[in-house]
């Protein structure tokens, strides 16, 4: 999603992934509205509430076992 936009606004910072992650993340004013997805932030005073509570406790991974035919 985002390679053209990292080499267009991020290219010193090549192949620095943590460096062009940064640069990115400066830079997100001008990126692609797909990666502008990748890199969406939410502040974590946002992303939470002092009140939050999750809604239900995750659920266990469904058992995709093949079922055998006899």
């Amino acid at each position: 999603m985002c390679t053209s936009d990292a080499m267009r606004l991020c290219s010193a910072e090549i192949p620095d992934v943590d460096r062009v992650t940064a640069c990115m993340i400066r830079q997100r004013a001008l990126l692609s509205d797909g990666c502008k997805a990748v890199f969406h932030y939410v502040p974590p005073a946002a992303a939470q509430p002092a009140n939050y509570a999750p809604a239900a406790k995750p659920a266990k991974p469904l058992n995709i076992t093949p079922h055998k035919r006899g």
